[in-house]
């Protein structure tokens, strides 16, 4: 993990080039967010596989390239081949022995990617993958980072300084030194908590449970955020259980996230025997885009009860008590929710909210709308005339 400029890519092609000259492993392969990054940066870039290798033919070990199907060829036999992190079910049917993958803290990776990477990974003497990223708090990164055999190994911008254009490393550090995204993308540090966001994760370790420590619950909803279509470039339907217990000032469990790429009928499909498995009272879902496409979707499964959402308002707004019940130590995790948790302390109010995080605040709201109220009861005591429009303007608090 380094910064940008540190020569992340240089090392991972020459590494693959090690590997190939070997001839002790058959079968490599290099993943990048899209087929495209594979071919263009990892493989034809300036620092890519071909330049490493000195070309191709000649006294190059590289023998062939086909652009088109992402294949190479080495003079001892060796075979590559280049994948999309966007498709982790391509890598479900091959098998290798060593796997460089690249810009693996981009939101195109996810850890099934890396699931599907680590199950073909079976041949040789010694598997191994490397991967070479500027740090993000992802949760394919997180998963890594604490998982057994893994070495980490950090770099920053300014130690490449000599290979970069003169004048940009001392131009980026007096923009960008002091400030988190200068941590991150010059300094190369992984990040795991933003201080911007809603939602801090020392709140959720502090008030984790497993399923023997949830007390009675009186309701339990499904929160469901349905993307429209299934495909490498959509967005993901979000889709959590949340229980409220029975009190003044209840507590809310949050039980399980299914969220996925689906199919509509898949995410109906999933939200029903969600609904069922935890007797819940309901699915409430965001209706902004589908308006009745999502009640009929689910319907043309089974009749379960269902209550739209038509967000007026921001996201952040709809948010923020639901924060509050976080910082409050209303709000459990029975169990851990990588991606969900990922999302609550890495997302601020300046970014399109995520669907597993929206689908947790429809649950949450719907079980308890007074939560919401609250707020608003505060921000209206806060409150001001606007004598220019004649009508109230109401201050953040």
């Amino acid at each position: 993990m380094a910064g940008r400029g540190f020569g992340k890519t240089r090392v991972g092609a020459e590494l693959f080039r090690e590997w190939a000259e070997s001839g002790e492993n058959s079968h490599l392969a290099i993943i990048a967010p899209t087929f495209a990054d594979a071919r263009d940066t990892c493989i034809e870039g300036e620092s890519g596989l071909i330049a490493c290798c000195g070309g191709i033919g000649g006294k190059s070990i590289l023998e062939n390239w086909n652009r088109s199907m992402g294949e190479i060829r080495f003079t001892n036999g060796v075979k590559a081949k280049a994948f999309a992190a966007l498709e982790p079910e391509r890598l479900r049917g091959p098998q290798h022995a060593k796997i460089w993958m690249d810009e693996c803290g981009t939101p195109e990776y996810s850890t099934q990617t890396l699931d599907m990477a680590l199950f073909g990974l079976r041949l040789g003497q010694k598997p191994q993958i490397v991967m070479t990223t500027t740090p993000r708090p992802t949760p394919l990164i997180l998963k890594v980072k604490s998982m057994r055999g893994t070495v980490v190994t950090a770099g920053a911008t300014r130690d490449n300084a000599a290979n970069l254009a003169p004048g940009v490393v001392e131009d980026l550090r007096e923009r960008y030194e002091g400030t988190r995204l200068g941590l991150q993308e010059l300094d190369g540090v992984l990040l795991e908590d933003n201080p911007d966001a809603l939602v801090q994760k020392a709140w959720i370790d502090r008030d984790r449970c497993g399923f023997d420590d949830v007390p009675d619950l009186v309701r339990v909803v499904v929160g469901l955020d349905p993307a429209g279509t299934r495909n490498k470039s959509s967005d993901k339907t979000g889709l959590i259980a949340v229980g409220m217990t029975k009190a003044e000032r209840p507590h809310f469990y949050v039980l399980v996230d299914r969220s996925g790429r689906y199919r509509p009928k898949e995410w109906a499909s999933v939200a029903i025997s969600t609904f069922h498995r935890l007797r819940a009272a309901r699915v409430v879902g965001e209706t902004n885009y589908g308006g009745d496409m999502v009640k009929a979707t689910l319907h043309s499964v089974e009749r379960v009860p269902f209550e739209g959402v038509h967000a007026f308002k921001g996201k952040a707004l709809r948010a923020e008590p639901v924060a509050s019940l976080y910082e409050q130590g209303r709000v459990h995790h029975v169990g851990v929710f990588e991606e969900l948790e990922t999302q609550l302390t890495t997302w601020d109010p300046s970014q399109e909210s995520p669907n597993n995080l929206d689908a947790l605040v429809y649950a949450v709201l719907d079980l308890d709308p007074s939560v919401g109220r609250e707020l608003q009861t505060v921000r209206n005591r806060f409150a001001q005339p606007d004598p220019a429009k004649k009508r109230f303007k109401t201050y953040p608090v």
